[in-house]
């Protein structure tokens, strides 16, 4: 784990899944690091749970979008298994004892975005938002 001090994220470390590496961001903020590292380890701990939990709200959230305002001639219309395919994991930043986002990669369906996963309970994720 590497500490970096005076940035927006505290700690950064990664992990691999499934022969992917994934950067893992820690920011305990307003919260003790044994507390913060409670739910860091029972989100990697049962990392498929809460993964697939994330990718289920991203596809909900982007599918339709995808096929009604980024289809083009050179992309078809995908249906949930094809659109899943295309969505890997490439970070899960933790802030406070109950922030999780995990933020996908989207393989250039949305033009090099990052498809994003939230979850302000630390259990559930009910938003999703696009960056870049």
């Amino acid at each position: 784990m590497v500490y970096q001090k005076n940035k927006k994220v505290v700690f950064t470390t990664s992990i691999v899944v499934d022969e992917l590496n994934i950067q893992i961001e820690i920011d305990p903020e307003d919260v003790s690091i044994d507390e913060h590292l409670e739910m860091v380890n029972r989100v990697i701990d049962n990392y498929s749970l809460y993964e697939d939990m994330a990718r289920k709200k991203i596809i909900e959230d982007f599918l339709s979008q995808y096929d009604n305002i980024w289809v083009d001639e050179d992309h078809t219309e995908l249906n949930q298994a094809d659109f899943a395919k295309n969505l890997s994991v490439k970070r899960i930043s933790f802030l406070s004892n109950t922030g999780i986002d995990f933020i996908y990669d989207e393989k250039r369906m949305f033009g090099f975005h990052s498809l994003v996963a939230h979850s302000f309970d630390g259990e559930k994720f009910e938003y999703t938002s696009m960056l870049g």
